[in-house]
Formats: structure tokens, C-alpha cells, sequence
């Protein structure tokens, strides 16, 4: 069956979209650009969402109620009323909610998603990347496609696309560059003390690298490296960072969209994990990279030494 107006209900964190790329990369695809998106507002993820030929756009916005993200199911359904296909790619749900939306959308014949309310349940489970999770509604459609054709960067507009040859214009010969992610929701942060000390010592081993900090936070060394670490004097917007992550020759970060995107930029990496799992929130992609993870789950309790050695295996590859 041909669905005419199908929609796409995905409400999410920059790394879940990053991650979900393929995955609406392929099902724009299956539906030949009939696919409306409904996605959480965000200037970032409408960025994200430019690269796509969607039929249309609905942006909504959600409130919190405890630990329940809600939204107004009565409002959205306005905008649905010839939705005949609706997919849901959230690993999250209010189920009153998502229950009262389906069933003020006269046209819909079939939806899937993760939960029983769906038609289609799609097995969810947490021993796979949430790459390939994700794209298993891909495969609810069409199983003769792959991820791997589908897995590439965010595409960035013209503006932001100068930026990465004219940084590799500018680079010194022989300078190695080492992007730096620490910052995320704090329990998956890293304080400066906690990674202080593995940066200095890699800088102190490795005299021809230099420090490119892509977070929120400014990096915080002793004044003598001050000079190795490239200073924008501000946090960098995510357009610009995620276009300077693309000259990186190597890449130390906490699990964050810009783990996910150095995955898909193919960079050699180390992943920093404490509460989460690098088997859903790792590298998928990348062939050169090695997770860390705390045994308690907290990030205090990684080795400094760990991350120096991991480093140390990494550059001599």
C-alpha cells in the first residue's frame, strides 16, 4: 500500500538526531519526499532538519511534568487530520497523550513505533547502537536497505562549509589537531580536574599536537599549554564546531551529538562513558576508537592514565 501522507513524530537531543540521520535519510527516501517531520523546536534542529526535501515541517513544543515530557495531542492533531501513516521514533512516550493524538486522526490506517499502541511494534531493545535501532522502522518498510549507505556527516549549508578548507589552509604543517569534547549533561561531564591532567600529559608527549575545544566550557590547563589550545574566546556555535570537528585528526569526548558525529566523520576517537552505554551511545562507524567506561558508572572514577594509554594506542596506529 502507498501511503500519501505519512508523518514522522520524532521530539529528541542533538545526539538523538545525529543518530537518527540515517534513518530520515532513508525513510525520505521510501517515501519519495511525501514525509511530513514533527519535531521538537530548536534553531538547531531545524538546521539539522534543512538537509531533508520534507513535504512539511511541524514544529511543537513540550512541557515537563515530573520526569514526563507532555504535549498537546488535541493541537497536534489539528495539523494531522490526513495522516494516513503515522511513525513514531521516539524511545520515549506518554502513552494518554500519544493514545488521545491517535485517535483524533480520521485517516490513519497504520502506525508503528516501539510501543503496543503502534500497529506495527518494532522489537526495541538496548544490546544494539540506537543507530541501528532507529533504523529498524527503515526496515518496517523496505529490509532490502542498509545503514551504511545512509551514514554519513550532517550536511552543513555553504557558510559553514568554507570553514573546514579554509582551517586546513591555515593548519602549520605537521600540527596534528585533537578536538576536545567534555561537556553534556552533567552526570556525563567531565570536570577540568578530571581531564586535566591526561591532556597535559599528551601534550607534553606529543609536541606537534594542538587542542581544538568544540564544548560549552573553556578548557581549563596550566598557562605554559595555553598556546597548543586553539582560543575562540567563546563557545563555539554547534555549525561551527561541528564544521572545525571535521578537520580533526583525533577526537577525546564524553557521549554527546559530537561523539556521534566524529563517528560518522570517521574520526580515530576515544569514548569517555560513565552512566551510559558505549554499546547504544558509542561508535558505530568508526573502525579506529576506544570506549572507556567507569565500572561504578561515574565519570570520577575513570583513569587519567587509562585515557593517556588509550591515546597512546591510538596515535601510534
Amino acid at each position: 500500500m502507498e501511503y500519501k501522507h505519512p508523518y514522522l513524530f520524532f521530539c529528541n537531543a542533538i545526539g538523538d538526531y545525529i543518530m537518527a540521520l540515517p534513518t530520515l535519510r532513508a525513510l525520505n527516501d521510501v517515501f519519495n519526499g511525501r514525509l511530513t517531520i514533527i519535531h521538537n523546536k530548536s534553531k538547531i534542529n531545524s538546521h539539522i532538519m534543512s538537509e531533508f526535501p520534507f513535504n512539511n515541517t511541524i514544529e511543537i513544543e513540550f512541557t515537563s511534568v515530573g520526569e514526563e515530557r507532555r504535549f498537546d495531542p488535541g493541537s497536534l492533531a489539528e495539523h494531522m487530520q490526513d495522516c494516513d501513516l503515522f511513525l513514531y521514533l521516539n524511545t520515549w512516550i506518554n502513552e494518554n497523550d500519544m493514545q488521545t493524538l491517535l485517535s483524533q486522526l480520521p485517516s490513519l490506517k497504520r502506525s508503528a513505533g516501539y510501543y503496543s499502541c503502534f500497529t506495527d511494534q518494532i522489537a526495541y531493545s538496548t544490546a544494539i547502537h540506537n543507530f541501528d535501532l532507529y533504523f529498524r522502522m527503515v526496515h518496517v518498510f523496505d529490509e532490502s536497505l542498509s545503514i551504511q549507505d545512509y551514514s554519513y556527516p550532517p550536511r552543513l549549508d555553504e557558510n559553514y562549509k568554507r570553514i573546514a578548507p579554509q582551517v586546513r589552509k591555515n593548519k602549520t604543517s605537521g600540527i596534528k589537531y585533537v578536538a576536545i569534547h567534555f561537556d553534556s549533561e552533567p552526570e556525563k561531564s567531565l570536570k577540568s580536574e578530571m581531564y586535566r591532567e591526561f591532556l597535559e600529559k599528551i601534550l607534553d608527549t606529543y609536541t606537534d599536537i594542538c587542542l581544538v575545544p568544540i564544548g560549552l566550557d573553556q578548557i581549563d590547563l596550566q598557562e605554559k599549554y595555553q598556546q597548543r589550545v586553539l582560543s575562540f574566546g567563546r563557545p563555539l556555535p554547534f555549525l561551527i564546531a561541528t564544521a572545525y570537528l571535521e578537520t580533526a585528526d583525533f577526537f577525546i569526548g564524553v557521549d554527546s551529538c559530537f561523539l556521534h558525529i566524529s563517528d560518522l566523520y570517521a574520526i580515530p576517537s576515544i569514548g569517555i562513558f560513565g552512566p551510559t552505554s558505549e554499546v547504544e551511545f558509542g561508535f558505530r562507524f568508526n573502525e579506529r576508537y576506544s570506549h572507556l567506561r567507569s565500572e561504578t558508572k561515574d565519570l570520577k572514577d575513570i583513569s587519567t592514565d587509562d585515557v593517556y594509554k588509550r591515546f597512546n594506542e591510538l596515535i601510534d596506529v
